[in-house]
């Protein structure tokens, strides 16, 4: 039910609450162990859409703002602790953050319409 379900929701251009809190409580039932949270989770306008590739050598995270105005945001990654090199793809740079907790936590400002890419590795 949920992937005919969920793959259907795309050919419709706003969100409707009634179905996005169907399909949250539905993860939830299922005790699904999300890999990332974000402050923005649950949010039906406007929407910051974050996405996740798992690879051998990490991670990919694609941050994607809907939104008519820039955004702050946050992600909440699920990881080892340890030291992680975040290199944004798109402007080249890289910084080291610390995840603790088996939580670390990227937070950024986004442009209305833009893409932020991070490659997460393990120092």
């Amino acid at each position: 039910m949920l992937i005919g379900s969920y793959l259907g929701m795309a050919g419709y251009p706003e969100v409707d609450p009634v179905n996005d809190r169907f399909f949250t409580n539905l993860i939830n039932w299922a005790r699904i162990n999300r890999p990332f949270t974000s402050n923005l989770d649950g949010r039906t306008s406007n929407q910051v859409e974050v996405r996740l590739l798992e690879n051998a050598n990490g991670y990919l995270l694609f941050t994607i703002n809907h939104s008519e105005k820039k955004e702050s945001f946050h992600v909440d990654l699920k990881v080892p602790d340890g030291n992680y090199r975040i290199r944004d793809v798109i402007r080249n740079n890289s910084s080291t953050q610390t995840g603790k907790n088996h939580v670390l936590r990227l937070s950024s400002e986004i442009d209305s319409k833009q893409v932020i890419i991070w490659e997460i590795t393990a120092n």
